[in-house]
C-alpha cells in the first residue's frame, strides 16, 4: 500500500495531526520552496521532496549568487564551441513530417535536426504551430498551471537572521520565508552590508496589495526594520515569467511528440525535485532520453 498519493499534502497531514501550527508550517515551507499552499501539492510529491532533502541535504546558496551559475554555464558552452545569440528571439520552429528541421528568427533561418527548448511546452507548441500536435496534447499542456510568487530584496546594515538557512514564517500574513544570502557569501553585498530576501506565493488577487502585505510582514518580523533595513526592490513572477512554468506535482516528459524536439527548464522537473536542482535533474532526464 502506498504511503502517500494524489491527495494534497494538507489533506494527508490532517489525517495524522491536529495542530494548526503544523499546517501553517507546511504552508510556509511549500510557499517558500514551491510557491504553492500545502493544499496545492500532492502528498506523494512532498514526501518525495523531503526524502531527497534527507538524502542529499537542503538547497544551498551558490557562491557568487545566481549570476555565477549562469556565468559558469555560458563559459562552459563557449568552451565547447557554442555561441549565444543575444537579443535574437526565435519566431518559429519548423516541423516537417512530425520532425523538427530548423527554426527562424527575424534575421535568418537555421537548420537543425534537434532543438532543445527551455521555455515552457505551451510556448514551444505555439512556436511549432498547434496543428503539429494532437488536440489532446495541446489541451493537456494548456491546462498545466504555473506557480507564481513575489520576492522582496532588502539591504541591511546588520545581520537580521544571522545564519545561512531559511527562516520559515508560518504566522505572517503573506511572506513564506526569508534567507540572508550574505551569511553564505559576503560578496553579494557591499562590505559591511547584508542582503535579505523574502519569498511569498502569489495566488489570484491584487498583486500590489499582496506585495504591500509582504512589506507589512517585514516590519512585524523585524521590529527594528526601519533603523537597519531598506527595501531595494519587489519582484513579481507571474503570467509568462512565473516562478515555475509548471507547478510542482505535475510532471511532463522532456521528450515532446515531435521527433527531435526536447524540453528542459522549470517545467520539466522529476518527482521529488525542486528549484534549481530540479531543473538540473530534468536536464539529466532529457539527456538520458536523448541517448547522451
Amino acid at each position: 500500500m502506498r504511503f502517500c498519493g494524489d491527495e494534497s499534502y494538507r489533506a494527508w497531514l490532517k489525517k495524522r495531526v491536529k495542530n494548526p501550527l503544523l499546517f501553517a508550517i507546511a504552508d510556509s515551507f511549500c510557499g517558500w520552496s514551491l510557491s504553492l499552499n500545502s493544499s496545492g501539492v500532492p502528498s506523494r510529491e512532498f514526501i518525495a521532496i523531503t526524502k531527497n532533502i534527507n538524502k542529499l541535504g537542503a538547497a544551498g546558496i551558490p557562491k557568487g549568487g545566481c549570476k555565477a551559475v549562469t556565468g559558469g554555464l555560458v563559459k562552459e558552452l563557449e568552451r565547447l564551441g557554442g555561441e549565444i545569440l543575444y537579443k535574437t528571439p526565435v519566431e518559429s520552429i519548423t516541423v516537417d513530417g512530425g520532425r523538427v528541421n530548423g527554426l527562424s528568427t527575424k534575421k535568418t533561418s537555421y537548420d537543425f535536426d534537434v532543438i532543445i527548448s527551455n521555455i515552457d511546452p505551451k510556448q514551444t507548441i505555439k512556436l511549432c504551430g498547434e496543428e503539429n500536435f494532437s488536440d489532446s496534447y495541446v489541451k493537456s499542456m494548456a491546462n498545466m498551471k504555473e506557480a507564481n510568487g513575489i520576492k522582496i530584496s532588502v539591504a541591511c546594515d546588520k545581520p537580521m537572521i544571522g545564519h545561512t538557512g531559511v527562516l520559515l514564517t508560518p504566522q505572517t500574513k503573506r511572506i513564506s520565508g526569508a534567507n540572508e544570502v550574505t551569511n553564505a557569501d559576503p560578496t553579494l553585498a557591499p562590505k559591511g552590508m547584508h542582503l535579505l530576501m523574502t519569498h511569498q506565493k502569489l495566488l489570484d488577487g491584487d498583486v500590489k496589495k499582496e506585495a504591500e502585505l509582504g512589506k507589512e510582514d517585514l516590519y512585524e518580523l523585524f521590529p527594528d526594520f526601519d533603523r537597519h533595513c531598506e527595501i531595494l526592490m519587489v519582484q513579481t513572477y507571474k503570467h509568462g515569467w512565473p516562478v515555475n512554468r509548471v507547478a510542482s506535482g505535475k510532471h511532463i516528459s522532456p521528450e515532446s511528440p515531435i521527433k527531435g524536439l526536447y524540453y528542459v527548464g522549470d517545467a520539466i522537473k522529476p518527482e521529488g525535485w525542486m528549484e534549481t536542482e530540479g531543473v538540473a535533474k530534468g536536464v539529466e532526464m532529457m539527456l538520458n532520453r536523448f541517448g547522451r
